[in-house]
């Protein structure tokens, strides 16, 4: 099967969500909001939090650039059968503001995750939901124990 050209415009865009949120993010933002449907929803299931339509999406870049703006997502392997999708990744940054509760610190983190989601017929994002190890950069982070202590 070939991989849809909105698949590999997704892989190409997705990443840019953190820097969409920066000073000079437009750019990546509109790439990614031209791509998601108006009613499509993106949620972060690590942080527990969802967010749907233009302003939410907005809201979430921000947030996220304020949470680590040096964050890098790196897509590792995708698959898509057309419609469903899921994108393996690691994300890497240092430092960060605040997060679900847990104070701003400064030490680097490497954690992986990965993203599944869903297109309509014309290859707008109508889900997308992200799932990353919470308790491995809770650790990094200094936030609990190093996992083989705990």
């Amino acid at each position: 099967m070939t991989t849809p050209a909105w698949f590999e415009r997704w892989v190409q865009v997705w990443p840019g969500h953190i820097a969409a949120g920066g000073p000079d993010g437009e750019e990546k933002a509109r790439a990614i909001l031209d791509m998601f449907h108006p009613e499509g929803v993106y949620e972060d299931v690590a942080g527990n939090v969802s967010w749907s339509g233009e302003e939410e999406l907005r809201g979430m870049f921000a947030m996220s650039y304020g949470w680590c703006p040096t964050l890098l997502h790196t897509p590792l392997h995708t698959q898509t059968d057309g419609r469903l999708y899921a994108i393996e990744w690691r994300m890497d940054g240092r430092g960060g503001g605040e997060f679900a509760g847990f104070p701003a610190h400064d030490k680097p983190f490497s954690v992986r995750g990965v993203s599944t989601g869903e297109a309509d017929a014309d290859g707008r994002i109508v889900r997308h939901s992200d799932y990353w190890n919470l308790m491995d950069w809770m650790a990094q982070c200094g936030h609990v124990p190093p996992l083989g202590e705990l």
